[in-house]
């Protein structure tokens, strides 16, 4: 059970409390105000808040000390102490918790045809609906115009007579008070009954009722306790609303189980927040889970804080219930376990990440922030370029907030773009490892890693990296592609490992004859050396076998020159061969990855020069080179991922600034 806090107050139906918030207008300088809140249920059981700020402060100490002095006077003098203030918040503009909507149904019906009017509470639990009242249908209309006017003025809204209040609490489930006739009358026909409904996911409902009162008729005059009830309910407080409900049943001899005894409706745990005492017998406040085991309820509990008076216990719980009642149990549990850390409870680098540790008790339907730190990180990758100088920008992310960053020094703008897309697109078809080789290498290169370093990983904090270091692989063996040392290294065979290749435009015509375009193919030839030095084509044997692979389509022969020339600018000796980028532009291009051998008039043709392919209209894509950019944003929309960002600056600018949001992969 929470304990009332001392200025938390409540009057002319309404709720009074002190709230700091950030004000979020200026993400860089910090801004806090301190706000008189003035909160009320509504006829669903939902908030209707109203706010006045007292101060504002660019130091949160300072808020809260303001806050202090004020809920100190209130403590003492009542809302007295808040001067004109506390008639001032009763003018503020009504907040309203989820959406409205005033209905009439039939909404076609003749003017004189009977209608009713229904108010309608939409919010993430669903729609809620209480009758305004019944009549023609020019009456309801009439009838929806004055509420509607009521309620944008923040008066008050009468409901249809008879209608019983219902209150939906954050678990969904339903909660109400109605007379309804005994199954077994005695001596009293009739008797007031406490009720709840609960839907779940699955579709099917859960509900229960216990009998409060016995009366001897229908009329809810009858009933005493049920406008106190119905208060209750009005307000929210449903703990009070069964407790009020169980010492009427308990005084007319019912069988109403005491709030804390009552099953839940539903199977999944519920949280709240309450007091304990500590091994020192100090107040110790404490985050409590709660659920049906079979009849019996059990509890688990994670100690939050020891506090010198229950009054200090109560501030961090009235922090907890607000942002539970606010953002839901997924926050306020994250605040509890960051406060349970803080103070020495939890330990921050448990390998259970959990906050409650009942192995049999059913899952927290909230994460932890354990649970994120130890969840398998992200990594982002780009370039940018600041004062002449250009980078490649890679990150690590992991949790809430955490990260740590790799900046890798490039020659040139053009080569941190290339990298910074070719490893994007590597990480883009699952190949993180390939990516990160790649980053390795050039920080390798760059002299911003060591190639000899005692840690052999990429990145030394937060949790393990999903891929393995060219480090890690190649420990204890000498690596070729960063020894600088004048040791000789037994080289593989070049003509298996770097195999001449060049690019081949071949016509297309379509089955009648008719030109589609041409055909770009990568042919390599495994037995012919490539040498890097040399300047032109290296001797062939007349019959030297090779083989092709169909990579991009294009309309005109320019079109083709002008890609070739595009797509030597993207190699990479050493990494990224002609070969291997070419069957990545295959894929991207959406042909079979297939190397083809000729064969017969094929290959007599080939060599004669008048080797004319034929394709179906069906299977001719001329090339895009937008078409990876375009297909990520029809499928995803516009893409943007600020650790992905491409920054430059302009000559008189000392901040960077966005050049591209997308990697625009442009072969």
């Amino acid at each position: 059970m929470t304990a009332e806090i001392p200025f938390h107050y409540q009057t002319d139906d309404a709720r009074y409390s002190i709230d700091v918030i950030r004000d979020s207008r200026d993400e860089d300088q910090p801004h806090y105000d301190v706000d008189l809140v003035r909160s009320r249920s509504g006829h669903f059981g939902e908030t209707i808040e109203q706010r006045l700020t007292l101060a504002e402060y660019d130091d949160r100490a300072e808020a809260e000390s303001h806050r202090q002095q004020v809920e100190d006077g209130i403590a003492e003098q009542g809302l007295s102490a808040l001067g004109d203030a506390a008639n001032d918040v009763r003018n503020a503009p009504i907040l309203y918790d989820g959406h409205y909507l005033f209905v009439t149904y039939p909404p076609d019906a003749e003017p004189n045809a009977p209608a009713a009017a229904h108010l309608l509470h939409l919010d993430e639990p669903g729609v809620q609906s209480a009758s305004l009242g019944n009549g023609t249908a020019s009456e309801m209309d009439a009838l929806i115009e004055q509420s509607e006017q009521a309620f944008t003025n923040g008066q008050a809204i009468t409901l249809a007579e008879n209608e019983p209040v219902r209150h939906i609490d954050g678990g969904g489930t339903a909660h109400w008070f109605a007379i309804v006739e005994r199954d077994e009358p005695e001596n009293e026909p009739y008797e007031l009954r406490y009720f709840r409904e609960l839907e779940l996911a699955d579709g099917t409902q859960r509900n229960d009722s216990y009998p409060v009162m016995p009366l001897s008729n229908d009329d809810p005059q009858s009933a005493w306790a049920l406008p106190g009830l119905e208060m209750y309910l009005e307000k929210g407080d449903v703990y009070m609303a069964q407790q009020f409900a169980h010492d009427v049943a308990d005084a007319y001899g019912q069988d109403f189980p005491e709030p804390l005894d009552l099953p839940s409706l539903n199977p999944d745990p519920e949280y709240y927040f309450g007091y304990g005492v500590s091994e020192d017998n100090q107040p110790a406040l404490e985050a409590v889970k709660t659920w049906m085991d079979g009849a019996e309820r059990r509890f688990d509990t994670l100690t939050i804080g020891e506090y010198g008076t229950l009054d200090e216990a109560g501030v961090d719980e009235l922090e907890l219930e607000t942002v539970k009642d606010q953002q839901g149990v997924q926050a306020a549990m994250n605040l509890a376990e960051s406060m349970a850390v803080e103070g020495g409870y939890l330990d921050p680098e448990r390998d259970d990440p959990r906050i409650f540790f009942e192995d049999d008790a059913p899952p927290d339907p909230f994460t932890t922030h354990r649970e994120r730190e130890l969840a398998e990180p992200q990594y982002g990758i780009g370039a940018i370029s600041a004062n002449g100088e250009h980078f490649l920008d890679v990150y690590k992310t992991w949790g809430d907030d955490d990260y740590e960053r790799l900046i890798v020094p490039q020659p040139d703008w053009e080569t941190a773009r290339l990298h910074a897309e070719t490893a994007f697109n590597l990480q883009a078809n699952d190949d993180l490892q390939g990516a990160m080789h790649l980053i390795e290498l050039e920080g390798i290169r760059a002299g911003v890693i060591d190639p000899d370093r005692a840690d052999l990983r990429l990145f030394t904090q937060g949790p393990p990296d999903p891929f393995e270091t060219l480090a890690q692989r190649l420990e204890g063996e000498i690596n070729p592609y960063w020894n600088t040392d004048d040791e000789v290294i037994d080289e593989p065979d070049p003509q298996a490992q770097n195999p001449y290749w060049r690019l081949e435009t071949i016509p297309v015509n379509d089955p009648t004859g008719e030109p589609l375009g041409h055909a770009m193919h990568m042919v390599v030839y495994e037995g012919v050396e490539h040498d890097p030095e040399m300047v032109g084509t290296p001797a062939i044997p007349e019959n030297e076998p090779f083989r092709m692979l169909e990579m991009a389509h294009f309309e005109t022969i320019e079109a083709s020159d002008k890609f070739g020339e595009e797509f030597n600018g993207y190699l990479m000796p050493g990494l990224l061969e002609g070969p291997e980028l070419a069957e990545e532009v295959a894929r991207l291009e959406g042909h079979p990855v297939e190397w083809k051998t000729l064969e017969g008039q094929e290959m007599d043709d080939y060599r004669d020069l008048k080797l004319t392919l034929t394709r179906d209209p069906v299977d001719w894509q001329p090339y895009n080179p937008n078409a990876e950019r375009d297909a990520r944003i029809e499928a995803e929309g516009l893409y943007t991922d600020p650790i992905r960002q491409f920054t430059t600056f302009g000559e008189d600018e000392d901040e960077p600034k966005v050049e591209s949001v997308s990697p625009d992969f442009d072969l």
